[in-house]
C-alpha cells in the first residue's frame, strides 16, 4: 500500500530528530558540553599562578641562577607554600611594581613593601614577613660631619649635608615623617644601593639611610667600598620597619587570609631583625 504524504511526514520527523541528536552528541564529545548558539566552546585553561614581583636588593631578594632567594623571600615563599597558594616570581623595578599594583587591573603581588598609609588606600598587605634592624647612615669614612651618636634630627637639619633618597621607597613611618617635616637638602635617584654608594663616593651626596642587613652586603671585606665607607648609628632612629607582601585589590581577600594564617603558624621564626 503506498505511503501517504502524512504518514511519510510522521516517519521522517523521528529520523530527523535522531540524526540531530547524534550530531549534537558528537559535538558535545568533541567540544565539551558548554555550547552556546553560534559559538564553539573554548577549552578550559588552568588558572595562572599568582605572580609576585621582586627586584634585586641583597640580602632581601635576589636572583641566583634560576632560584630567587633572600632573607625576605625565604619567609614569604614558605608562607605561600604552607598556605597552598601557587605562585611564581617575576623581576620588575620597584616603581613599576607600585604602578602596576596601584592600577588594580591585574591580580598580582610584590614582596618586601612597607605598609604606609598612602599604600593602604589602594593595596592589600599581609601580616609582617620580616622586620628590619634600625636604619643607619652610610657615608664616606672621611666625612667628619657624620659621627656616631648624633641625633638623626640634627643630621637632617644640617644644610651642609646632602641626603640621597631612593625613588618610590619608604624609609618607615618615623624617617618618612622627619624628612617631610624637616625638608633636608636632598637628591633623589632611581638606582640601586650599589650605585648609590658610587654616587656618595663621587660627592653627589653625603649619605643615605640603609638597613644594617644591606650595609653588611655593601661593605663586605671583598667590596671596593670596604675601606672607603662606613656606617654611622644615629640617635632617634626607632626599630626597623616591618616588610609585607603587597597585593593589588584584584587578589581575593581569602588569599590574604590564608597567607596570614600561615605566617601566624610560623611566628616568631619568620620575623628578622631585633626581637
Amino acid at each position: 500500500m503506498p505511503t501517504t504524504p502524512t504518514i511519510r511526514f510522521f516517519y521522517a520527523v523521528p529520523v530527523f530528530l535522531l540524526a540531530c541528536g547524534g550530531v549534537l552528541g558528537l559535538r558535545s564529545l568533541l567540544f565539551g558540553a558548554n555550547l552556546t548558539a553560534g559559538h564553539r566552546a573554548e577549552p578550559t585553561l588552568p588558572s595562572a599562578d599568582l605572580t609576585i614581583y621582586y627586584h634585586e636588593r641583597r640580602p632581601y631578594y635576589f636572583a641566583d641562577g634560576d632560584r630567587v632567594g633572600g632573607l625576605v623571600v625565604e619567609n614569604a615563599a614558605k608562607a605561600l607554600e604552607n598556605a597552598g597558594i601557587p605562585f611564581r616570581w617575576a623581576p620588575l623595578p620597584p616603581a613599576r611594581q607600585l604602578q602596576l599594583i596601584k592600577t588594580n587591573a591585574v591580580a598580582c603581588g610584590a614582596i618586601g613593601w612597607f605598609a604606609t598609609e598612602e599604600r593602604l588606600r589602594f593595596a592589600q598587605f599581609t601580616d609582617t614577613i620580616y622586620q628590619d634592624e634600625p636604619f643607619v647612615a652610610l657615608t664616606r669614612i672621611d666625612n667628619p660631619r657624620l659621627r656616631a651618636g648624633m641625633s638623626v634630627v640634627d643630621v637632617l637639619k644640617d644644610p651642609d649635608l646632602t641626603l640621597l633618597v631612593k625613588d618610590a621607597y619608604s624609609y618607615g613611618g618615623t624617617l618618612d615623617q622627619l624628612m617631610t617635616e624637616l625638608q633636608p637638602r636632598s637628591t633623589r635617584t632611581p638606582v640601586d644601593n650599589a650605585a648609590m654608594v658610587r654616587m656618595v663616593g663621587a660627592g653627589r651626596a653625603d649619605y643615605f639611610f640603609v638597613a644594617p642587613e644591606e650595609a653588611r652586603e655593601l661593605l663586605a671585606p671583598d667590596s671596593p667600598a670596604y675601606t672607603a665607607f662606613h656606617v654611622v648609628e644615629l640617635a632617634g632612629i626607632p626599630r626597623g620597619a616591618t616588610r609585607h607582601l603587597m597585593f593589588s585589590r584584584a587578589v581575593s581577600p581569602a588569599i590574604i587570609d590564608r597567607l596570614n594564617d600561615a605566617l601566624r603558624r610560623a611566628a616568631p621564626t619568620a620575623i628578622g631583625g631585633e626581637p
